[in-house]
């Protein structure tokens, strides 16, 4: 799965670079850019907690249609370990998204698709596979120049390996979309924050961290 949503990232940063002017006449609207993550990930099994955290680099885009849009996103991350951690904890971390997004109306629109990650530990890999439904509001704060957006997501398990029974998973993302005047670029900085839940609730994988991401096109 992180392999094919490294190709579709790939492959939308090309088709943004080479079709940005003509994109914004045309009916299908490309946009593509790096993203920059600092992850701080923590492991909370009752009163115990452990804790990462390592800046994470990866790829984003869009492909759109008059109201429907292919979006993926993919990072990979180098984690280091606490002071408190074991040698059962992640040293690598890949995770990528792919959704399909329909926009209700110019600043909603609710997505679904699959959320993959894995992590790399001393033990072998612990990989994630969810499934995801969102809903984002995108309002503009300055015409043609500022929108903010909101996001939040709920999670369903499609192929965990973990030890534990699923019990929840939910996320969301809040920031601002800066565009740059008279070219087709952007910059967005926001926050990040998702947390899983499993067993009996006692469990708890928390991420958190801020993002950075510069791309061209047209995002919206």
């Amino acid at each position: 799965m992180s392999r094919r949503l490294a190709t579709v990232a790939a492959a939308l940063a090309v088709l943004a670079l080479a079709a940005t002017d003509a994109a914004g006449q045309a009916a299908v609207r490309f946009a593509a850019g790096a993203t920059a993550t600092q992850y701080r990930v923590r492991s909370t099994t009752g009163d115990d907690t452990e804790t990462l955290g390592a800046p994470g680099f990866g790829a984003e885009g869009v492909i759109a249609v008059w109201r429907i849009a292919l979006e993926g996103r993919y990072v990979q991350a180098g984690l280091e370990p606490g002071a408190t951690a074991t040698a059962t904890l992640a040293r690598d971390a890949v995770e990528g998204h792919l959704l399909l997004a329909v926009r209700a109306t110019p600043w909603l629109s609710v997505s679904t698709g699959p959320l993959a990650r894995s992590y790399e530990t001393t033990l072998g890999s612990q990989r994630w596979l969810l499934w995801t439904v969102r809903a984002r509001g995108t309002p503009v704060l300055v015409p043609d120049a500022v929108r903010g957006y909101a996001e939040l997501w709920g999670a369903l398990p499609v192929d965990i390996d973990v030890p534990e029974s699923w019990n929840s998973g939910w996320g969301g993302d809040v920031g601002l979309v800066l565009a740059v005047p008279r070219l087709p670029l952007w910059l967005r900085l926001g926050y990040r924050f998702e947390q899983y839940r499993l067993g009996d609730g006692t469990r708890r994988e928390t991420i958190d961290g801020a993002t950075l991401s510069i791309g061209a096109g047209r995002l919206q």
